[in-house]
């Protein structure tokens, strides 16, 4: 086979392969052990006659809008990922002796972790950081979507975000960036039903 017929039946192979994922079946596939190592050996033919392009993004996992994506083309990924799980307690005083303890029940868990955005990994730093700081300065509650599952049993808020520029080219564009985002659960506020009492008021005229 030449190179032009094989470059041909390449490209027609990734289109399809990308117009075809939309379907629920194909995205389950991809998922699974099967479908990993066929995607990562069609990603590298496919880098190799420059049609990487063509190949969907392979999702990690997302919040809200922010998608996390490993690519060849394209990385936002999330490392130093940490979870930090509390319990509510109140503590009585006692004169003499050590305070009595009184567990109130459990606390709103803590996630956090760190992004790092390049601009020679396909992201603009800055944009990236201005979308984060955007969810957590309007309050945006979202599910931390990994691997397809939730990580928390609520939604998430971002509570605070520390950025830092890395690198700074003499232009003063910044080439990289990263960011340690700390989020907490926020629980809906519970549905509180009342039942009416049984009978009416026997002492009504």
């Amino acid at each position: 086979m030449s190179n032009i017929s094989l470059f041909s039946k390449l490209g027609s192979t990734a289109a399809n392969y990308k117009k075809n994922l939309n379907s629920q079946g194909l995205k389950n596939l991809q998922n699974t052990q099967l479908g990993d190592v066929a995607y990562s050996r069609l990603s590298n033919l496919a880098d190799k006659f420059g049609l990487g392009g063509y190949l969907p993004q392979r999702q990690l996992g997302s919040f809200g809008k922010i998608v996390f994506v490993a690519s060849s083309h394209t990385v936002r990924t999330f490392d130093a990922l940490a979870r930090n799980i509390n319990a509510r307690t109140a503590s009585q005083e006692i004169i003499g002796q050590k305070p009595i303890l009184e567990f109130l029940g459990p606390d709103a868990d803590e996630i956090s972790f760190t992004m790092n955005f390049n601009k020679l990994l396909g992201v603009d730093p800055l944009k990236e950081i201005e979308a984060v700081a955007k969810m957590c300065q309007e309050g945006q509650a979202e599910q931390l979507i990994i691997n397809g599952k939730p990580f928390s049993e609520h939604k998430l808020l971002i509570t605070s975000i520390s950025a830092a520029m890395n690198t700074i080219d003499n232009r003063g564009n910044v080439l990289s960036a990263s960011i340690n985002v700390t989020l907490k659960e926020a629980p809906d506020i519970p549905k509180v039903v009342i039942t009416p009492k049984q009978g009416g008021d026997t002492n009504a005229n």
